[in-house]
């Protein structure tokens, strides 16, 4: 990443830069990790009613 400066060397467009790119970041790895909490709940749900389920369905929801 580049220094960002302005004429009077504050670093407050370079401390600008970096808080927009970290938000940016930060907000792309929630979504991407939003997602798997979503599916992974929707595996837990009522899983409780899988008990004496056949081992082959078992083996089909764990390769999920």
């Amino acid at each position: 990443m580049d220094v960002t400066t302005d004429g009077c060397l504050t670093m407050s467009a370079h401390v600008s830069t970096v808080c927009q790119s970290a938000f940016y970041q930060l907000r792309h790895h929630l979504w991407t990790v939003s997602q798997f909490v979503y599916v992974s709940c929707q595996l837990d749900y009522c899983n409780g009613l899988l008990y004496g389920v056949a081992d082959s369905q078992l083996r089909r929801l764990s390769l999920l």
